[in-house]
């Protein structure tokens, strides 16, 4: 397998799997680290290049890491290792670090898309603005089912519900919306596209009471949970391209629910 130079695997994620032009204005992605032209003999992929993760890169003989995460995301003034440690170990080890971040969340079989395969859905499609993405379950099933299911099929040991007043877990839906990471406010195409049931990753004590007056069910699995099946489709892809990547073993969730 031909190895490929560091500016070429960027413009396979970049023209194939996620353009930038699908991100936010506020976001940070694209080449955080290293050299564009040096060849790249394996890649890491995680959704955070956390420390350990960049001291697992060195290990695994990857020499470049794409993260779903930008771990330089604000400007810094100076390169302290107290300061941005992931960054200095990176800078140190020579390991050049790409990030893909909403432009992947909204990207056909990017974060959202995987999650909405990973619980299971059928005939899965997104809005017109092609950022929102929903499907069926196989069958009617009531809510306090479908969060089973869920827990189980993304390895959450817990998810919070916000139930609106007036819907009941026992209620059977089937249209199922998707908002991976961190709870996207905007809520426009909730009714637009019939959702039933919204899952997302995190949800604040305000999000909670905004959505308590939505007609949607709210389920939230966790920032890593809902991203996590993303990272595992976009290796997959990577490999099919002709690419040697590895999802990390170091990346997990960093928080336990006792």
């Amino acid at each position: 397998m031909s190895k490929f130079k560091a500016k070429e695997i960027i413009k396979i994620m970049e023209e194939q799997i996620a353009p930038p032009y699908l991100a936010e204005d506020w976001d940070s992605p694209g080449l955080k680290t290293g050299f564009a032209d040096c060849i790249i003999d394996k890649v890491l992929v995680c959704l955070d290049a956390t420390t350990d993760v960049v001291e697992e890169a060195v290990e695994k003989g990857c020499n470049m890491i794409i993260s779903h995460h930008p771990f330089i995301f604000k400007s810094i003034s100076d390169m302290i290792e107290d300061n941005v440690p992931a960054v200095c170990a990176a800078v140190r080890a020579g390991i050049t670090v790409f990030s893909a971040h909403t432009n992947l969340d909204y990207a056909p079989d990017g974060i959202n898309d995987s999650l909405a395969a990973a619980i299971g859905l059928k005939d899965i499609v997104k809005d017109l603005d092609g950022k929102h993405t929903y499907g069926n379950t196989n069958i009617k099933m009531t809510v306090k089912d479908l969060v089973e299911d869920i827990k189980i099929r993304l390895g959450a040991p817990a998810v919070k519900v916000v139930l609106p007043v007036g819907r009941s877990m026992e209620e059977e839906v089937s249209k199922v919306g998707v908002s991976c990471g961190g709870f996207d406010s905007k809520t426009y195409w909730f009714d637009k596209c019939g959702i039933e049931v919204l899952v997302t990753g995190e949800l604040k004590h305000f999000d909670c009471i905004d959505l308590s007056r939505q007609s949607v069910i709210t389920i939230g699995a966790g920032h890593y949970f809902t991203e996590y099946p993303g990272v595992k489709k976009l290796a997959e892809m990577l490999n099919e391209r002709g690419i040697i990547c590895e999802v990390s073993e170091k990346d997990r969730n960093l928080y336990s629910v006792i």
